[in-house]
């Protein structure tokens, strides 16, 4: 479920939007649209830091991320639906 998925990056805690995957003997890095179930062997990382991620001299940074893909909405918790009435 796309709602408990969150960017790996320490401190961020946004929902992911991006998965990455490395190839050590190609030297390439790919980031791809965020789908299906979690994989232990990619690391999934939100737009911003997504869009920010740099690879190593010599290696290659392929985005094959496409624009029209749906943006996965946060599931909101008990507490932030009790916290609507008193924000409006």
């Amino acid at each position: 479920m796309y709602g408990s998925r969150q960017c790996l990056r320490p401190g961020c805690g946004v929902i992911a939007e991006a998965t990455l995957t490395y190839h050590y003997a190609s030297r390439t890095a790919w980031l791809d649209d965020l789908e299906g179930d979690p994989d232990p062997v990619t690391y999934e990382l939100c737009a911003q830091h997504a869009d920010r991620f740099t690879v190593p001299i010599g290696w290659n940074r392929e985005d094959r991320r496409t624009s029209d893909a749906p943006v996965p909405q946060p599931i909101p918790t008990a507490e932030e639906l009790l916290d609507i009435p008193l924000a409006v």
